[in-house]
């Protein structure tokens, strides 16, 4: 297809709801139980949810996980999780802290607390 700038071009239905689930959204709209792991991992190392930029995608069987966080959101950490674990893992981790995504975000969280905490640092150097 030869295309100029300017042109336009027609989806099929099929192309553009690939191309919707391929796109990175905010988490809280792909996985509102993904992100409700993730706010109690951080909340319970006293980090706010706006220091993460957290976004997700539906791809396949499963979401694609992305967590942008640092002084810049320039260090990034993903994760991919298929419905089913998705499921079993989200029950069992609001609840008692185990599963697969539970456990992601808790090791997420830490990485998130030490990159903070660096950044300070970095800021309060003379």
């Amino acid at each position: 297809m030869d295309m100029k700038w300017g042109d336009t071009y027609m989806l099929t239905k099929r192309q553009f709801e690939e191309e919707q689930a391929a796109a990175i959204r905010p988490l809280e709209f792909v996985s509102p139980q993904l992100y409700q792991i993730l706010k109690n991992e951080l909340a319970r190392l006293h980090i706010h949810p706006y220091d993460v930029r957290a976004g997700g995608s539906r791809s396949g069987s499963g979401i694609q996980v992305e967590l942008l966080y640092g002084e810049q959101f320039n260090q990034l950490k993903k994760g991919f999780f298929e419905d089913q674990e998705e499921v079993q893992g989200i029950e069992q981790g609001i609840e008692g802290g185990a599963g697969e995504a539970a456990l992601f975000f808790r090791q997420a969280a830490e990485e998130i607390k030490k990159a903070m905490i660096a950044d300070y640092f970095k800021m309060m150097k003379p």
